[in-house]
């Protein structure tokens, strides 16, 4: 993924690095958050969020190293893989996870659609956003 400033977030399996190409810096900076396999990156202004095999994670950007699970994935205490996020012109977090499909918004609320309301959701679903529209 990446940043802003033009370095990028890479994740190898469990480990996640940050990859800075410009001159005078360390190349690479890793650790080992013990999250699991990461699948997904993203940053905002809220922080670092991590997809994995076994939830969606966040680390704030006060400059904390730790870890936190995002809650209210459900079902509750089961793996819930997570195969996509999104963040959409309007600043919300749209995640695609193996329990559906959930919209994170500013305010703290969560949505989540599942194939209860028609919703279903794989490895292979895709997130975009179209003109206020998310696909």
């Amino acid at each position: 993924m990446e940043r802003a400033d033009g370095s990028y977030w890479v994740a190898v399996h469990d480990r996640l690095c940050l990859l800075d190409p410009h001159p005078g810096q360390p190349r690479f900076r890793c650790e080992s958050p013990r999250l699991g396999v990461i699948s997904r990156v993203l940053e905002d202004e809220q922080g670092l969020w991590c997809g994995t095999e076994s939830g969606l994670w966040r680390r704030a950007r006060t400059g904390s190293p730790r870890w936190e699970a995002v809650k209210p994935l459900e079902p509750k205490g089961t793996r819930n893989a997570i195969h996509r996020m999104l963040k959409d012109s309007r600043g919300e977090l749209w995640v695609t996870a193996a329990s559906g499909l959930y919209r994170f918004r500013r305010d703290q609320r969560v949505d989540r659609w599942s194939t209860g309301e028609g919703i279903t959701v794989d490895k292979s679903t895709a997130l975009s956003e179209a003109e206020g529209s998310i696909w």
